[in-house]
């Protein structure tokens, strides 16, 4: 069994559950179980709860261990990801009190107003749903009672600070959809920027956080590389499609250390949603290998 991996290969190994531990080649990562960690068990990246839960320590300090965040976090996106921002309370506390200090003098208060509404709401969410708090660290974290955390100074603190926003709320959330749609259509270009890059092997994956993954054939023509760095072997490629082309259900079917999930509308495998368009495009050119 393998247990040494490249980077995007070991998050990608984690994700789909299929063995108990693996490490990098550098050793930046490694995992045991149910649990990944950045560096040494001093800062646990991630950790499955349940089979469709993760929660995932984005309060990184470092801009390699952001780095892994990020590659965690596209690894997993077929499960439920909780951050340790949104459900901590020393994390949530520190969010909301910086912004209700920069929306007094803000030309665009709904900036920091959403930034409120989503952290406090996020925490009771968390509270409600599963009747516990988490107490997080960089090395881990632990349950405590949900009474401690709503009984604490400072979760009566943010939950008063939300209060005097949420009177609002609607407002507010309005003039957020607006920048958020510009931000997704300035997101939208800068992806399809990297996309051609990326088909010109100017990049050899794509950082920016997007819901569909593309292909390409590598140039020394053995593998088949996705936007998030995954290298398949050429011969499972064919493999694959061929099946496709035959009309065969492919759901769990494995190919390299990722399950085929389903292809209806996009190819789902792991944690890729692949481009249908694009799968044909690479299928035809790997055929003829």
């Amino acid at each position: 069994m393998k247990t040494v991996f490249s980077n995007t290969d070991l998050v990608h190994t984690f994700a789909q559950r299929t063995q108990q531990e693996g490490k990098t080649s550098s050793g930046g990562m490694f995992f045991n179980g149910n649990s990944i960690y950045s560096y040494g068990y001093h800062y646990l990246l991630g950790e499955f709860i349940n089979d469709t839960t993760i929660l995932i320590n984005d309060t990184g300090y470092s801009s390699s261990t952001a780095k892994h965040i990020y590659l965690l976090i596209n690894a997993t996106r077929q499960y439920r990801q909780l951050y340790f921002k949104d459900i901590c309370l020393d994390n949530v506390y520190n969010r909301i009190i910086n912004a209700s200090k920069s929306i007094i003098n803000a030309r665009k208060k709904e900036i920091y107003a959403n930034e409120i509404i989503k952290a406090y709401e996020s925490l009771e969410s968390f509270l409600n749903e599963f009747g516990q708090a988490i107490v997080c660290g960089y090395s881990g974290y632990k349950l405590t009672d949900k009474n401690l955390i709503i009984k604490d100074e400072r979760f009566k603190e943010i939950k008063k600070i939300y209060k005097s926003i949420a009177k609002d709320k609607d407002k507010f959330i309005e003039l957020g959809k607006e920048r958020e749609r510009k931000t997704k259509e300035r997101e939208k270009r800068i992806f399809e920027e990297s996309l051609t890059k990326f088909f010109n092997y100017e990049l050899n994956y794509i950082t920016k956080k997007t819901n569909e993954d593309f292909l390409r054939v590598s140039q020394d023509k053995t593998k088949v590389e996705t936007t998030q760095g995954v290298k398949i072997d050429i011969q499972e490629a064919k493999n694959l499609y061929s099946l496709i082309e035959q009309g065969i259900d492919i759901k769990g079917i494995r190919i390299d250390n990722f399950t085929v999930i389903s292809l209806n509308g996009h190819l789902k495998v792991g944690c890729h949603n692949i481009n249908v368009k694009n799968m044909h495009e690479v299928g035809n050119i790997i055929k003829n290998i």
